[in-house]
């Protein structure tokens, strides 16, 4: 709900939230080490990790690992004041977390967020947010 709250807050600010979703495959034999490294992200470096978060500004993060025919791909899902900034602010840091960070995508997803953060984003297709604006015919 706090997270929510953050958003609201956000928007009558002025300042509209944006969300992204990053899709990565888990390189061959790394989903146990991908695991321990969101279990130590969440654990004892948890008030890094929320550091991070507040001074790039993402309001909300979530993650699975799901298993697909081919292996398993880690999907990231980011809610932040300014997305696009995210990826960027987040690989050229020199603080130790944000670095500890980066090294781990990089070697367990295979991901270079130096790179990712010059890519144009994904072209999104459509969004929807509950309320109700249509009436079936009964």
């Amino acid at each position: 709900m706090a997270k929510h709250n953050e958003l609201a807050a956000a928007e009558h600010e002025g300042v509209a939230p944006t969300a992204g979703a990053f899709v990565w495959p888990v390189l061959p034999g790394r989903s146990e080490a991908w695991r321990r490294f969101v279990q130590e992200m969440l654990g004892a470096r948890r008030c890094e990790y929320e550091a991070s978060c507040q001074r790039l500004g993402i309001t909300r993060e979530l993650a699975w690992l799901m298993q697909l025919g081919q292996g398993e791909v880690a999907v990231l899902y980011i809610e932040a004041r300014e997305l696009d900034r995210v990826m960027h602010d987040l690989a050229v840091s020199d603080l130790p977390f944000d670095r500890w960070y980066t090294q781990q995508v990089r070697e367990l997803l295979g991901v270079d967020l130096r790179e990712l953060s010059t890519r144009a984003p994904g072209e999104l297709l459509f969004a929807w947010q509950g309320g109700k604006t249509c009436q079936l015919e009964k």
